[in-house]
């Protein structure tokens, strides 16, 4: 079965996005053509809106807080398009709702979304309705559990389930993945995209994971592929939100692997906090 992916190609993107947005337009028709993505980057290398705003015309409002890549933007942006150099908030003067308000911008066609963790809460709490949705995900998490860290500052993101979850009940529906991003339309829509494969099982199969057995003496072994971005000690200080039950018993000798039972006493309290609530 056909897959969104399948129509991926790249001219300025970096995992298929230009040829997956070409392939959305195609069926859906491209609108009023108004994109808007944050973080933008410097606006054109491993851009999801670039191909839109040089090659169709879309006017792109490209946000990014670094102050290096934005000036880089600035420098690549012209009217009707803007760069603002701000960190995208979830409410207050620096929410993607009063970003757009600023810039005069009413509907929105295309919004990508890549903020190192803050994507759900954005997407989640943000009144502005864009027909087509580029969210971020973590891909190392596999496509059955659903968790995310409970707090905003954080460098982990969420699943692809959550994020579909989170979604769903804000009437978009999941109609694909590319490699980190995970892509919506509204609800009203997904009978374009009926033919695709959505299935997270598919989209994401379990051999891709990396997962943690241990051996008779309790000691953690690592299966299947390390992480595109490796692993890094000490465990990260992210606190977790999780809907899983299973705990790993693990009786650790050896310093170079005591990081793993932190995490696990990190998972024991939090099972004891939510069976206390």
């Amino acid at each position: 079965m056909t897959q969104l992916a399948d129509y991926g190609s790249n001219r300025y993107s970096q995992s298929g996005e230009d040829g997956v947005l070409t392939e959305i337009w195609r069926r859906l028709g491209m609108g009023g053509k108004v994109c808007v993505e944050f973080g933008a980057g410097d606006g054109v290398s491993c851009s999801n809106t670039a191909s839109l705003r040089l090659e169709q015309g879309w006017k792109a409002v490209l946000i990014e807080a670094d102050p290096i890549k934005a000036k880089r933007c600035a420098e690549q942006v012209a009217l009707p398009s803007v760069a603002i150099e701000r960190a995208v908030t979830t409410s207050g003067p620096d929410s993607i709702d009063a970003l757009l308000a600023e810039h005069g911008v009413t509907s929105v066609d295309f919004m990508s979304v890549d903020v190192a963790g803050m994507d759900i809460w954005i997407v989640t709490e943000m009144a502005s309705r864009p027909r087509v949705l580029c969210v971020e995900f973590n891909k190392t998490i596999p496509a059955h559990i659903e968790i995310r860290p409970n707090r905003m500052d954080n460098r982990f993101g969420v699943s692809a389930a959550t994020l579909r979850r989170a979604l769903e009940q804000r009437g978009y529906t999941l109609i694909g993945i590319t490699d980190t991003n995970c892509w919506f339309v509204q609800t009203a829509d997904t009978h374009h995209f009926e033919d695709l494969d959505t299935d997270l099982a598919h989209l994401l199969p379990p051999e891709q994971f990396m997962y943690l057995a241990t051996d008779y003496l309790g000691h953690a072994v690592p299966l299947g592929p390390t992480p595109p971005w490796g692993l890094r000690w000490p465990p990260s200080n992210t606190e977790f939100v999780a809907n899983q039950s299973g705990l790993l018993n693990v009786d650790i000798a050896d310093s170079m692997e005591r990081w793993m039972q932190w995490i696990l006493e990190q998972l024991v309290d939090l099972r004891r906090a939510i069976a206390e609530k």
